[in-house]
């Protein structure tokens, strides 16, 4: 187990500014999203519900009069029942279940902004930087800056929402970060992009 860590660390520290890397992390992650519920209804749902049905069986055998008699024992009755009820609305499933495609047009707005953000964010600063030949460059970049800022903020906007609209701003922001470091990550002299 130790040696299997170790090789994976490894790997990423190797592959850190491997765009194929980012790449496949990112479809590994949207995989997962897509696997996930299929797994939970065909697999796990059952096992889930087998638990369930043996913790109301138990719950039920329990003589209530017993409980009710007893303060404490009947509070801690309670305390159970409301963890329980409370477990059910926060499991990992029912991430899955409250996919939804918002259109709202306050988190419409929201995911187009936060979708094109950092490429708005170089737009603003291109101006700035000594890194261009000419001002014909300059205009060049900060348009396509502009244009593909404005198209990832548009597939941002058909990205569903899951649980929160945050999980949207935030996830898209760190994609597009990743993306952007591997794409401008200067490979060292003499390594090819194989």
């Amino acid at each position: 187990m130790g040696e299997g860590i170790v090789k994976l660390i490894e790997v990423i520290t190797q592959n850190i500014t491997n765009p194929k890397f980012w790449i496949f992390i990112v479809a590994l992650f949207f995989a997962f999203l897509i696997i996930f519920p299929i797994l939970d209804v065909n697999i796990f749902y059952y096992s889930r519900m087998e638990r369930r049905i043996e913790i109301l069986y138990r719950i039920a055998s329990i003589d209530i009069e017993i409980i009710q008699a007893n303060q404490i024992l009947y509070d801690e009755y309670n305390h159970i029942i409301s963890e329980i009820a409370q477990q059910r609305e926060n499991a990992f499933a029912n991430i899955f279940q409250n996919i939804q495609i918002d259109t709202s047009r306050a988190n419409v707005t929201g995911k187009f902004i936060s979708g094109g953000l950092l490429l708005w964010v170089l737009m603003i600063c291109v101006p700035f930087m000594n890194t261009f030949n000419n001002k014909l460059e300059k205009i060049v970049a900060f348009f396509l800056l502009l244009i593909f800022g404005g198209v990832l903020g548009g597939i941002a906007t058909f990205i569903p929402t899951i649980q929160n609209i945050w999980i949207n701003y935030i996830s898209v922001n760190v994609v597009v970060f990743i993306g952007l470091v591997s794409f401008f990550k200067k490979k060292p002299p003499g390594e090819t992009t194989e």
